[in-house]
């Protein structure tokens, strides 16, 4: 079936980016691995009762606490209401872009009616219609014919 040494070497090849391609697989899905909660929780513990690092715990709870309570008396005593002069700005803001940008003219030459045209746009667009055929008329002849 395999004799010559081509066939053997393209299935080695294709055997091995196979291989290389299931590592790179594998290495993703090891990656994306959440381990569960059970198994942190299933880690055996030593539990060593010492009333000495009880009360030091206790002690920084209660330090805990205290300091947060008066960083929240802090807060709330001292905290300016900005809302008024944030309010006022914006509208400052909104006033100027409006008078920094101009309100563009919107309407094209497209939008406007033929027979609203002047006699020298009709004249424009007629010469400029004779232009592109003549131009036109001219690449066929040359490069055509």
């Amino acid at each position: 079936m395999l004799k010559d040494n081509f066939n053997k070497m393209c299935l080695v090849v294709i055997a091995f980016l196979v291989l290389v391609s299931l590592c790179f697989t594998l290495k993703a899905n090891a990656e994306e691995f959440d381990a569960p909660a059970d198994a942190a929780e299933s880690v055996p513990s030593v539990q060593v009762y010492d009333p000495d690092l009880y009360a030091k715990l206790d002690s920084l709870q209660e330090s805990v606490n205290a300091l947060s309570e008066v960083i929240a008396a802090d807060t709330q005593n001292t905290a300016p209401d900005y809302t008024e002069q944030l309010s006022g700005i914006s509208d400052q803001l909104q006033i100027l872009a409006e008078q920094v940008e101009p309100e563009a003219d919107t309407t094209s030459a497209f939008d406007k009616p033929f027979s609203e045209y002047s006699l020298v746009e009709n004249l424009l667009l007629i010469l400029s219609v004779i232009l592109g055929f003549n131009v036109f008329s001219l690449i066929i002849k040359n490069f055509i014919l």
